[in-house]
């Protein structure tokens, strides 16, 4: 061991000549072959190779030059028997050499169970995108992977590697699951629809909602349950469906937006943002949006008004009145419980018969202001 560790070549080369052991008696942490590996000595490497070693060690000693991203080292040991499938596909990456993850897959790595590909642009270099380039056609399943990347950088924010990742040809429209769960049609998501619903602008933006290839249903859901207001009207303009194409309804997801924000665990809302998503909701409504609720939510948003002031409840009953936001009969159940009358009180409670008249019928002026819909209040 002092021999090796000092770079005595030749005192090592007697040493082996004279039938002397260079592998310590098991369990052991250092042996020589490991000392020579740690100083680098390539030569020294090769005569210990040579004297014999099991294939154990072997492989544990290619993970760990793999970690210093020695390809010099990697290729001796490998010419010496080393197993590359001792090795992950992920740790190679990580190395961010493209050398060496060349080295790897131009011996039959194996880059595809498990999407280890995917795993490693989770955390990227940039040599990867060479990578992908260079061995797309070689093994066509790097696309599905670097794919599912894209996914992940779309919903994380990151538009660096969103836009490296386009560039490289990822298809930000093929719905996908997370990389290591297995499709679900319920729960797989594009790219676009994950910078959606995590309200990533820029992203969204480099992307592009192209009408003729987005479900513009979809995403008008995902800005729905957001209170993504510019995204809301942008994708009414483009055409998105008012009451979306699948089990969960715009409207619902927009108005369970604005209940989260009266909640009472989140203290005083905001004014501003009540009325800004209020506003939102009738334009959703005047665009044939509709509100169909179950009666547990309908239940569940009563109780998130009682958070708000009298003239903010008169406000909400008449606006979904006008707009027909529901039918005026839900209107009447919304406010029709003891607690919702003690709120109003006298003053506000005279016109709530009237909310079930057909719609078109105009209610009666009531008193407080229907501009800022009044100051929310403690529950």
């Amino acid at each position: 061991m002092a021999l090796v560790r000092a770079g005595r070549l030749f005192d090592v080369q007697r040493w082996i000549a004279e039938g002397k052991p260079t592998v310590p008696p098991e369990p052991y942490w250092f042996s020589p072959l490991r000392v020579a590996i740690e100083t680098g000595f390539h030569s020294m490497v090769e005569i210990l190779l040579k004297a014999g070693i099991d294939q154990d060690e072997k492989n544990t000693l290619l993970n760990r030059v793999v970690w210093n991203s020695d390809l010099n080292l990697i290729q001796l040991l490998v010419d010496h028997d080393a197993d590359i499938h001792a090795v992950d596909f992920p740790s190679v990456c990580s190395t961010g050499n493209p050398e060496v993850i060349r080295f790897f897959l131009d011996r039959g790595m194996d880059a595809v169970t498990g999407n280890p590909f995917a795993h490693a642009l989770k955390h990227p270099k940039r040599p990867f995108i060479g990578i992908y380039l260079r061995y797309r056609e070689k093994i066509p399943e790097l696309n599905h992977q670097v794919n599912l990347a894209l996914r992940h950088h779309a919903r994380e924010g990151n538009l660096k590697w969103v836009s490296l990742l386009l560039w490289a040809g990822a298809d930000p429209h093929v719905r996908l699951p997370e990389i290591d769960s297995d499709p679900d049609p319920d729960f797989d998501s594009t790219a676009l629809e994950e910078a959606v619903r995590s309200g990533h602008e820029k992203v969204i933006n480099k992307i592009g909602i192209d009408p003729q290839i987005a479900d513009l249903g979809r995403l008008l859901v995902e800005a729905c349950l957001n209170a993504q207001l510019g995204l809301i009207e942008r994708l009414l303009n483009l055409g998105a469906p008012p009451n979306g194409t699948g089990d969960r309804e715009p409207m619902d997801c927009l108005l369970g937006a604005f209940a989260w924000r009266i909640q009472s665990t989140l203290g005083l809302p905001s004014g501003a943002d009540l009325n800004a998503i209020f506003t939102a909701i009738l334009s959703l409504a005047d665009r044939g949006g509709r509100w169909n609720p179950t009666r547990s939510s309908l239940n569940r948003f009563r109780r998130d008004l009682y958070t708000l002031d009298a003239s903010w409840i008169e406000r909400i009953a008449r606006e979904f009145h006008g707009h027909q936001v529901c039918s005026p009969e839900l209107v009447a159940s919304l406010m029709r419980t003891p607690k919702m009358k003690q709120i109003l009180g006298l003053r506000h409670a005279g016109c709530l018969a009237q909310f079930a008249k057909p719609p078109g019928s105009q209610p009666p002026k009531v008193g407080g202001s229907d501009s800022g819909g009044g100051s929310p209040r403690k529950a």
